[in-house]
């Protein structure tokens, strides 16, 4: 016979992970818009040309896992990013989210060498937290700050 206490355990498990379950969806659904322009990359146009910087507050959460980050983390797209596709592939290769439990998100945009790491709870299409600018440089990371970021149709 088992205990009433497991029972009621596994059911509580079983509601949370619906509930990662449902906010997993709802997430990969939509892009989100961040309080300021965090996701910056610099490179030619596909076509070429001369070397520019561009940045965007828009990110979109895809499903398809990054699975060389870890089981958990999935793919990172800014839509509006257009250098040319090596460069492309290096952001896409080293950036991820994942839903580090039913009501908080983890954003990077990273190269592997700097960029920002969001930590952020989730409250029906908003979410807040707290950002961490990442670098190479030993000791040259700034000082954490509070971002925010929107839930919007992807176009």
């Amino acid at each position: 016979m088992v205990p009433c206490r497991v029972l009621v355990a596994l059911a509580m498990m079983a509601l949370a992970a619906d509930g990662a379950t449902a906010q997993l969806d709802t997430l990969m659904s939509h892009c989100l818009q961040f309080d300021r322009q965090y996701f910056r990359w610099g490179g030619r146009p596909p076509g070429g040309g001369d070397w520019s910087y561009d940045s965007s507050a828009v990110v979109r959460l895809l499903p398809q896992r990054n699975l060389h980050l870890g089981p958990r983390s999935r793919r990172l797209l800014v839509p509006s990013m257009g250098v040319a596709t090596r460069l492309q592939r290096v952001w896409e290769y080293f950036s991820y989210w994942q839903l580090h439990d039913a009501d908080t998100v983890i954003v990077a945009w990273t190269n592997g060498m700097y960029g920002p790491v969001f930590v952020m709870g989730v409250r029906g299409d908003t979410l807040r937290g707290r950002v961490r600018f990442t670098t190479d440089v030993y000791g040259a990371e700034e000082p954490q700050e509070d971002a925010w970021a929107v839930r919007i149709p992807c176009r």
